[in-house]
């Protein structure tokens, strides 16, 4: 089982990329630029590419999950879903988008990606965090605003930890920020 996480050199691959190494999952950090922090394995990959598609498959064949990060892209359905077929006849078989909450499946953007993945009937789950905030380190939980209950804030590592629990075995869930 190797979980491909896009995005590799971002504020949440990263985080999730060393989650995972404490527990033994091996993964595969993909970015533009294919570098990857040493102890880990990167390959070149971008969603606006088709020819950096099978990078992350000539290093592992087996890859059994993806974390998406969408690109800056207009239509990011336009962008992403490409690959996710190429990924989907690779055999990989779990999906979790990174998305906002503020964008709701059908929605703009990222929001157009979620309801391909739900009516492509993968496995797939939807990481929605509302603000990132702080110091990407940080180890403790962020509160609200006040008087804003909808407009949370919480650390990437937050994210990271409620993500890292979920794309390797899961059904359809949706993730709204860990502390709501």
């Amino acid at each position: 089982m190797t979980i491909l996480l896009t995005g590799g050199t971002g504020k949440t691959s990263s985080r999730i990329a060393h989650l995972l190494n404490k527990q033994d999952v091996p993964v595969i950090l993909a970015s533009r630029s294919g570098t990857a922090p040493t102890g880990f394995t990167g390959c070149r990959f971008d969603w606006l590419d088709e020819t950096t598609y099978g990078n992350p498959f000539e290093i592992e064949a087996n890859i059994t999950a993806l974390y998406m990060v969408a690109p800056v892209a207009f239509d990011l359905l336009a962008a992403m879903k490409p690959f996710t077929e190429y990924a989907i006849n690779k055999g990989v078989k779990r999906f979790v988008l990174l998305t906002s909450s503020t964008t709701p499946k059908g929605g703009h953007a990222h929001g157009k990606v979620h309801e391909y993945l739900a009516e492509r009937g993968v496995d797939y789950g939807v990481l929605r965090p509302t603000w990132f905030m702080g110091k990407y380190t940080a180890q403790k939980p962020i509160l609200s605003r006040e008087g804003s209950p909808s407009a949370k804030f919480f650390c990437t590592l937050n994210s990271c930890a409620s993500a890292i629990r979920h794309i390797p075995f899961f059904s359809y869930q949706l993730f709204i920020d860990p502390l709501t």
